[in-house]
């Protein structure tokens, strides 16, 4: 690559600050270089890699071998394991070999020994699915957790008794963190007060916080113990993940009024894209005790992914719903909720807004009884009581069969993950025995799949350790409300969220890298998601602690004639794992390859431009996406669906492409034996989200590249001879 001026540019708390710098030199510290002669004809270590799907139970150790030799003729060196189910586990034609049992570690050891016979390594994804780490022997207490209240009122001078609800949970799974009393900045919600009864399409729905699910049309129900006056419906839509935009989310509200025994008639209809936050809808004042509203015309691009109404109040024309908060974008800033879109999240709330005094934060929970009653000598005034606990997120790993479905495991914990090894992945090395190391070579973790954790037992001691003060006078600001002022509940927030980063970052990822040498292997893992719209997560200091970060890359689809269709762009963008590499010495990047449409139209010709771009994103080994196991010879065979294409012996052209797999092979050996070299060194700031630096990507000039940096690898450059040195040897 041509040298040019070299640019670094600094960001902090959201300020942007470029410094220029003219110097000399840039790259990694050197290395040997590709030789012409070699580049000819390459080893294996740097030939291609494929996933290898085992689909539904169908396992046969006949199509294992098939598989493996079919994979050795055509050049691929490396399989990973990934035991799935996307057809339901129907009868596939075989006997079916569960996940788990004797007869499937008989066919990981059949496949190991047939791999060392070919020369081919085998990699398995650490649980069955490919999401993310859990299974049947996670109990709640080790799955991920996320935090859950509930509010009470009580009024002082005196002394009360008063029974505080228990927050929704799920699984029945249920622990306290503190009982805390404030003094009430907002009235009692008198629509929650009053215990109305609710119910979805004549069936009981729980308490108004419940989420109720909506995937079509819903008729929901509220009866209240008396006829009261109101003037506005308070409704809450909530999906808390989805891969696309938010805003494909749409559905109408009609909210109706019992007219004695004429039925129903409407008050207000009212079309809506807000999706997250509690909306207001106000309509003529009425006074009654029943009342339905309607969900409809109820459009999303992903309805796998549950959508509901987790709020849902009629109020007076001055009153606020039991839910209701100032701080702007608050369930995305607990880590709760996909942020979408970023802009404004970050902006403070009203400097006005109602404020809870931290010093007047008041530890009750050595007053609260396991009668579930809380007994305490009020002062004067008005207060709010907060039970703040934990629950299970019930977030299972996936596509897993079921006999290898399960809760995922705690990423803030290390005994919980100490807990998944020794059910799952221990059980591989003791099977592999002497091929643990060789043939056997590594575990992975693909891409995070299993949405939102914000809470695990010891969460406020490690707070206290991380950031330097304790967590509890701060607790309310998760229910919604306002601590200290706008400023100070932001910068909590953020701690907040810093917090949870770096414990998944070590306790998750970093153990994993520990166990998985405890026994023996690599780890793998596609380290690519965090911001504000994922976990907030580090994620060029967590890909440090992978032995080989990944990264993926679809082919594009055309909806209408149904083929792989490439689209140009103006500029090739990198990602995560290719800045991870660079930073702290990965020579390896993979990239799950090529994943679209499995539909047999696809060809190399087709798929060939893509790969080239993802080589020029600094993408160094290409691993398919994917290669299917084949039990018998019935044709065309078994795929992943829409989930990736459809490279396996049974495609037509699989004959023919071991050619295109040494063009692969060669270009391997060439950027694997490269040097990175960047023009600009970018330091993304602190919020781990970055949705500035792909339009300043797409802003350069022609030629011009970034090198991403954290805090972490800033705190550790010097400026040596007018250069910023970084410790790897990278010179800017």
């Amino acid at each position: 690559m041509t040298k040019m001026k070299k640019i670094t540019s600094l960001r902090q708390a959201g300020v942007f600050l470029i410094l220029f710098m003219i110097i000399a030199g840039c790259g990694t510290a050197k290395k040997r270089g590709p030789d012409p002669r070699e580049f000819l004809d390459p080893g294996s270590q740097y030939a291609i890699h494929t996933w290898w799907h085992w689909l539904d139970n169908a396992i046969t150790r006949k199509g294992i071998t098939a598989d493996l030799e079919a994979m050795k003729r055509a050049g691929i060196s490396a399989a990973t394991i990934l035991n799935v189910s996307l057809h339901g586990e129907r009868d596939l034609g075989v006997e079916p070999v569960l996940f788990n049992t004797p007869g499937w570690f008989g066919m990981f050891r059949w496949a190991l020994e047939e791999a060392d016979r070919l020369g081919i390594t085998i990699g398995v994804h650490n649980c069955d699915g490919w999401s993310t780490s859990g299974g049947p022997w996670i109990t709640p207490e080790q799955s991920m957790k996320i935090c859950v209240w509930s509010k009470s009122h009580v009024s002082g001078p005196g002394t009360v008794e008063v029974r505080l609800p228990e927050p929704k949970s799920n699984y029945g799974f249920y622990r306290d963190i503190a009982i805390l009393a404030f003094p009430s900045v907002q009235e009692e919600d008198p629509f929650a007060a009053s215990s109305p009864e609710i119910s979805v399409n004549g069936a009981p729905a729980g308490n108004p916080f419940s989420m109720i699910p909506v995937a079509g049309p819903a008729a929901i129900d509220m009866i209240l113990p008396e006829p009261a006056r109101v003037s506005k419906l308070a409704i809450h839509p909530r999906k808390d993940f989805q891969w696309g935009s938010m805003r494909d989310i749409s559905f109408t509200v009609k909210l109706q009024v019992a007219d004695g025994g004429s039925g129903y008639r409407t008050l207000v209809e009212s079309e809506s894209r807000e999706i997250n936050q509690t909306a207001i809808i106000p309509f003529p004042e009425v006074t009654a005790d029943r009342f339905r509203v309607l969900i409809g015309n109820y459009r999303d691009s992903e309805r796998f992914n549950p959508f509901g109404i987790s709020e849902l109040e009629l109020l007076p024309g001055e009153g606020l719903p039991a839910y209701h908060t100032e701080i702007p974008s608050h369930l995305e800033k607990t880590a709760t909720t996909k942020a979408d879109p970023l802009r404004g999240m970050f902006i403070s709330g009203k400097p006005e807004a109602r404020s809870v005094d931290p010093a007047r934060v008041t530890d009750l929970t050595s007053r609260f009884g396991k009668d579930g009653v809380l007994r305490w000598d009020v002062p004067e005034g008005d207060w709010t009581i907060l039970r703040i606990g934990y629950t299970t997120t019930g977030v299972m790993n996936g596509p897993s069969t079921r006999a290898g479905r399960g809760l995922e495991c705690d990423k803030m914990d290390t005994s919980a993950l100490n807990a998944h090894f020794r059910a799952f992945p221990e059980k591989l090395a003791e099977t592999a025995a002497e091929f643990t190391g060789n043939t056997f070579e590594y575990l992975f973790i693909d891409s995070w799949e299993c949405k939102y954790q914000n809470w695990t037992k010891d969460f406020p001691d490690e707070f206290e350790r991380l950031r330097g003060y304790s967590i509890l006078p701060w607790l309310p600001v998760i229910s919604g409300e306002v601590v200290g002022n706008t400023e100070e509940t932001e910068r909590f927030l953020q701690d907040f969220r810093a917090t949870i980063a770096e414990l998944i970052e070590h306790h998750y990822y970093e153990h994993y890298n520990d166990l998985c040498h405890r026994l023996g292997v690599k780890s793998h893992a596609e380290v690519i998601y965090g911001g504000t719209g994922y976990p907030p997560l580090d994620v060029l200091g967590t890909n440090r602690y992978m032995d080989v970060p990944m990264f993926e890359f679809w082919a594009g689809f055309d909806q209408e004639s149904g083929l792989v269709t490439y689209g140009p762009v103006r500029r090739v963008e990198s990602d995560m794992p290719m800045y991870a590499s660079a930073l702290y010495g990965k020579q390896i990047v993979p990239a799950e390859a090529y994943t679209g449409y499995a539909n047999y139209s696809e060809t190399p010709w087709d798929l060939k431009l893509y790969g080239d771009r993802a080589f020029c994103m600094g993408v160094n080994q290409m691993v398919l996406h994917s290669y299917v196991h084949q039990p018998g010879e019935r044709k065309p065979g078994i795929t992943l669906g829409g989930f990736g294409q459809t490279f396996n012996r049974h495609n037509p052209w699989w004959r023919y492409a071991s050619q295109w797999f040494d063009y692969h092979r060669r270009i391997q050996y060439l950027l694997q034996e490269g040097t990175v070299q960047a023009d600009l060194l970018c330091f993304m700031g602190d919020r781990f989200y970055d949705p500035w630096s792909r339009r300043w990507e797409q802003d350069l000039p022609p030629g011009f590249g970034i090198q991403k940096c954290n805090l972490d690898v800033l705190r550790r450059a010097k400026v040596k001879n007018g250069k910023i040195v970084l410790d790897n040897g990278m010179e800017y």
